[in-house]
């Protein structure tokens, strides 16, 4: 591995970390970072120039073609960049400005260097909630930079280059009522904050559909380092694929973000890849790419076998809804379903008795189950 990093903060902390770049409006990933260690990223371009964070931010902006500085005015996309805290920072701003002349704008919390946030906080503190305040750097440089603070239930401080302060979408914001019902209200928020808002958040809900739903590094066990990354980068291919289906395909376009929805476009999806036919359905293969794996291995723990790999194992779901009790060795049925080490590779929450056992039946159901369930929606290889 190039270099491991321990990061407390995220649900896996040690790994390979990526600084990484999504698009505003579809949330496809664009580019890719590693970090490789601080040794090796002192070594980086404009690192002997800007410090680090700047530096990271400006080197993969350039390697994604964003500078602007060269065009002609009729060419300029003005091109906006929307960056949490760890990027956010005056002199950020000011070099994105400089070499490569894009727009900036970004939360700042502890970079503050230049930044008048005591000013702004002991402003904010007398505040209502959704009440803002800009201020304006004065400067004789090329650009205007603002600083801008709005109070929600905490008061949160902006560096931008762009945007109006003109009241915008208000936020909405969950509460719940004595009886447990939900309601929303309305936090009036300025314009600029609306529109970074709504750009905002796409690399974690990209994680959020590749580790957490996909979870191929749940699946695919490994030793080798460079396929980890390969299964990883082949995870955010697919989920790019389904973020654009989402934002340009009719049949997909407007879909929540929910797992079912994400596992139907994947169902369609994989025998696209694989090249299984549309409706196959056989005792080792299945129907949209539905192929019975081992749910994982995990280490024990304790007692004389420490350390030694066993399989994971829950009841069947097929076996439970139908009130199958597994039975005992002496012939006698017990109170509860069968254990399985097996579950589905497109249905990775669903367990399944391994084909074969209980003369096949839970396989042959889940299959079933699956093409009613595609039937329904209407997926052809031709939808997708």
């Amino acid at each position: 591995m190039p270099h491991l990093s321990y990061i407390k903060r995220k649900p896996k902390p040690l790994g390979c970390e990526f600084k990484s770049v999504c698009d505003g409006s579809t949330g496809v990933c664009l580019f890719l970072e590693t970090q490789e260690g601080k040794v090796r990223m002192a070594r980086k371009m404009y690192t002997d120039t800007y410090p680090a964070t700047t530096a990271c931010t400006i080197r993969m902006l350039a390697k994604m073609g964003c500078s602007e500085t060269n065009l002609p005015a009729d060419k300029k996309l003005k091109r906006r960049v929307t960056a949490d805290s760890w990027f956010a920072s005056r002199k950020t701003v000011k070099a994105c400005a400089s070499e490569l002349g894009v727009e900036f704008t970004g939360p700042v919390k502890t970079a503050t260097r230049g930044f008048p946030a005591e000013a702004m906080r002991w402003t904010l503190s007398s505040m209502e909630r959704g009440e803002s305040i800009c201020l304006k750097e004065v400067s004789d440089g090329p650009g205007e930079l603002w600083a801008v603070g709005w109070v929600d239930v905490h008061f949160k401080l902006y560096i931008t280059t762009h945007g109006s302060t003109a009241p915008g979408q208000p936020a909405l914001k969950k509460r719940q009522r004595t009886d447990g019902r939900n309601y929303q209200i309305q936090v009036p928020r300025p314009k600029v904050l609306a529109q970074y808002q709504s750009e905002m958040g796409w690399v974690d809900r990209h994680n959020r559909y590749r580790q957490s739903m996909l979870g191929l590094s749940e699946l695919w066990k490994t030793k080798r380092w460079q396929s980890r990354i390969q299964l990883e980068i082949l995870g955010m291919a697919l989920v790019d694929a389904f973020l654009l289906a989402r934002h340009f395909m009719p049949k997909w376009r407007g879909q929540p973000d929910t797992d079912g929805v994400f596992w139907k476009f994947t169902r369609a999806l994989l025998p696209q890849l694989t090249g299984t036919a549309a409706h196959e359905s056989s005792s080792t293969g299945g129907h949209r790419g539905c192929v019975q794996v081992l749910i994982g291995k995990t280490p024990i723990k304790a007692g004389t076998n420490k350390g030694q790999l066993y399989a994971k194992q829950n009841r069947c779901s097929y076996c439970v809804a139908n009130h199958r009790k597994e039975v005992k060795p002496n012939g006698t049925p017990s109170s509860r379903s069968p254990r399985t080490a097996y579950t589905c590779i497109a249905h990775p929450t669903v367990w399944i008795c391994k084909a074969g056992r209980n003369q096949g039946c839970c396989w042959e159901e889940h299959l079933a189950a699956v093409a009613e369930d595609t039937s329904d929606d209407g997926v052809t290889d031709d939808d997708l």
